[in-house]
């Protein structure tokens, strides 16, 4: 009897296990889904010119791949919380009640460990941020060479080795941040396993000195040396293994959390369906980290259904107006007024309703035909089937 219930418990063991498993890996993708989902709706609330400023791009850059660790640092906390810190809690009363001073010999051991991986943190935390620049340069030099939008003209042009040799650049520069990093970290890692170890010795001499003068028994000698040396395994456990492994993404975690508190585009509250006037009073423009405004002074009216044309030399302005009116960047002097209405009062979803754009570098959607044409406004696709989309590709 007692020989199947062994059995029963160890299949029972088992089937918890991999349910466990299971539910790890099914909700650990859709934790990601979640965070990653998060990070783009931030950023489609973001002030569109943030985007030609390099360093909120690296901090993009940086928040992503921070949202994929997300969810192991909260694991990392619930197990600290609900298994190590009950743990080490018992095991240091225990050892109190034997001896005051392998409580604080334990500390000992304890402290330098902790200060080690807060160290440690700073290092990738700060490898992080210089590396960040030479890794997007890697990722353009590698589409330069193998992406669908620029292998054929790097190959025209005969540039693949120019971009295979900075992708290389790139590539050794940031191996040689990460070498760099890793020797300080394992330095510091050394130093503190030295310190535990000075540490384990002191609980042992410990242990031998109150047995030698009789204070504790052979058993008790026995009992608290096995207690710590699983209390030293979990230890190494959770130190090493479990905070060593996110030691690398705080960093990161940082600033997903941080880019999620930039200040958000603000918009009013006024609809507007129809056409309407455009007009330009006195508008001016500089790019983030710009010395000289794009455009200065400039004020135009566009009426309701004119066609205009606007003519100029390369780096004249003639794009950024375009974005202006569009609603895309916002002036920094004057104002843009929609039928009357400038654009900050507008509902965001009515600043772009009546609008749309074909620039130079357009973006060319992985999508049918169907969806490219309807992308827009897929709620009206889905009442009206497809015969908006027939009429919008006989317009064209």
């Amino acid at each position: 009897m007692s020989l199947l219930l062994f059995a029963l418990l160890k299949v029972l063991d088992e089937a918890i296990d991999g349910v466990a498993n299971f539910i790890g890996e099914y909700y650990g993708g859709k934790s990601n889904q979640a965070m990653t989902n998060e990070l783009n709706l931030k950023a489609d609330r973001l002030d569109a010119v943030k985007f030609e400023d390099p360093e909120i791009l690296n901090q993009l850059d940086q928040a992503y791949r921070g949202a994929l660790n997300v969810r192991g640092l909260v694991h990392v906390l619930m197990d600290i919380a609900c298994l190590y810190v009950p743990y080490f809690v018992f095991m240091g009363l225990f050892l109190g009640r034997a001896e005051p001073l392998l409580t604080l010999t334990l500390l000992l051991v304890f402290v330098p460990v902790l200060a080690s991986h807060s160290l440690r943190s700073r290092y990738y935390t700060r490898l992080d941020d210089r590396a960040v620049v030479l890794r997007r340069k890697e990722e353009h030099y590698k589409d330069c060479l193998t992406a669908r939008a620029f292998f054929k003209e790097t190959r025209a042009l005969g540039a693949g080795a120019f971009f295979l040799s900075r992708y290389i650049r790139a590539f050794k520069g940031v191996q040689e941040l990460r070498y760099r990093t890793e020797l300080g970290s394992q330095r510091v890692a050394i130093a503190a396993n030295a310190l535990t170890l000075a540490g384990y010795m002191s609980i042992l001499g410990v242990l031998v000195s109150l047995l030698m003068r009789g204070r504790i028994t052979i058993g008790s000698f026995s009992a608290i040396l096995a207690a710590t040396l699983e209390m030293f395994a979990m230890m190494t456990e959770v130190l090493d293994n479990r905070l060593g492994e996110l030691s690398a993404s705080l960093g990161q975690i940082r600033k997903y959390f941080r880019f999620l508190d930039l200040p958000e585009q603000e918009y009013g509250e006024v609809h507007i369906d129809e056409q309407k006037d455009i007009v330009l009073e006195e508008v001016s423009f500089t790019y983030p980290g710009a010395e000289r405004p794009a455009l200065s002074g400039i004020s135009l009216r566009i009426t309701a259904g004119e066609t205009l044309a606007v003519v100029g030399e390369n780096g004249s302005g003639k794009t950024t107006l375009a974005r202006l009116i569009l609603g895309l960047y916002w002036p920094d002097k004057g104002r843009i007024l929609l039928g009357g209405v400038s654009l900050g009062e507008l509902a965001s979803n009515s600043a772009y309703r009546n609008v749309s754009c074909v620039f130079q570098d357009f973006q060319r959607y992985q999508l049918s035909l169907r969806d490219n044409v309807a992308i827009s406004d897929f709620a009206k696709l889905s009442a009206s089937g497809d015969a908006e989309i027939q009429d919008a590709l006989a317009a064209a």
